[in-house]
């Protein structure tokens, strides 16, 4: 049985939708993270986009509300690819899935384009998140799958926009440069 996206998805697309980290058996699942701090309060830039989700899924969470803090800083803020990254660690080939594989990515990602503004005599982009949430065209949309967590099968669930399973998006490198490139 196809999802929604999938079934979005046509012969000829360039590539498939994007999904949710998920992986291994029903006995031990990994999910993508992601939910909402007990400690730090949601900040300005991402206020509108938590509220929107909030609201739009009340019916859902309801179910859990007393197990997660809807104020609080909400994360992740942006997603990658998550599963069968290649890497050689002593000498031996090995696989890795979550955040061992995706934070390198964006990170490396930041690095390129802090780069590339350096050798055009401009500055390192410093704190990016107010950027990233006022440009969602930066991103591919992550709109299936959910998340494991607050005692529930289905925490969080994808959505469109901002969600608390793969935040904005996976970061398109060549729109983030652009955008970049164009800044002061």
């Amino acid at each position: 049985m196809l999802t929604p996206a999938e079934e979005e998805w046509t012969e000829g697309s360039t590539f498939p939708p994007e999904v949710a980290f998920r992986y291994g058996s029903s006995d031990d699942m990994s999910t993508s993270g992601g939910g909402f701090s007990r400690h730090f309060p949601v900040p300005e830039f991402q206020a509108e986009h938590t509220a929107r989700y909030l609201e739009n899924h009340q019916n859902h969470t309801k179910a859990f509300a007393s197990r997660f803090q809807s104020t609080g800083r909400a994360y992740p803020d942006v997603s990658a690819l998550a599963s069968n990254f290649t890497t050689a660690y002593n000498g031996q080939f090995r696989s890795l899935q979550g955040t061992s594989g995706s934070t390198p990515v964006v990170a490396s990602m930041i690095s390129r384009v802090n780069n590339m503004r350096m050798l055009a005599g401009k500055n390192p982009v410093g704190f990016i998140n107010q950027v990233l949430y006022k440009h969602p065209e930066l991103f591919n949309d992550v709109k299936v799958g959910n998340n494991l967590g607050c005692g529930v099968d289905t925490a969080f669930k994808a959505d469109d926009g901002w969600d608390p399973v793969t935040g904005l998006g996976s970061l398109d490198f060549g729109k983030l440069l652009d955008l970049y490139m164009n800044l002061p």
